[in-house]
């Protein structure tokens, strides 16, 4: 880092920072301002991830990321199970027990009455996620159960008048 020796380029959506200039005037200023720079060009980052990344992929031929990212066709990536079990929700593996459905129920139904009690209108809105979208792009396919969005809109219907909007449908 202080030599300069990285020699991977940037592929961060950000710009490593130069280092601070010492300042003899102030030089808790400095050591805080080194700090940063530190912290935020931590050396040879980029170099020892790409080495990392690459030598699982490619010479262990291993997923550097397990259950983080998966890799999919055409070089696509979707997230992995260890975000929420997102993957293993879009196949509809993970249901929603009643307990939980009930919990959510009971709690968007206090939002609304609070928000009603104050004249503000109540929506829920749940955007679609890339597994949802780009199915076609997953690395296999599974036959699809109901997913916990299907259910919690059906548990909803049921017992609540509380609708949620999903413009899924419009998407794909």
């Amino acid at each position: 880092m202080l030599f300069d020796l990285e020699n991977t380029p940037n592929n961060e959506n950000k710009k490593f920072s130069k280092t601070p200039d010492f300042n003899l005037e102030n030089p808790q200023l400095y050591i805080s301002d080194f700090k940063n720079y530190y912290v935020n060009n931590l050396g040879l980052k980029l170099t020892f991830t790409n080495m990392y990344l690459n030598f699982k992929s490619q010479i262990l031929n291993d997923h550097p990321l397990p259950n983080e990212v998966v890799q999919a066709k055409e070089g696509w990536y979707f997230l992995g199970n260890s975000y929420n079990d997102i993957l293993n929700d879009s196949f509809g593996n993970v249901p929603f027990t009643n307990a939980e459905l009930h919990a959510i129920t009971q709690k968007l139904s206090k939002i609304k009455q609070h928000l009603n009690l104050k004249k503000i209108e109540f929506y829920i809105v749940v955007p679609p996620n890339k597994q949802s979208i780009y199915k076609e792009h997953l690395p296999f396919q599974l036959t699809s159960r109901t997913k916990r969005l299907s259910q919690l809109q059906q548990h909803l219907k049921t017992y609540s008048d509380l609708k949620i909007i999903s413009p899924e449908t419009l998407l794909m």
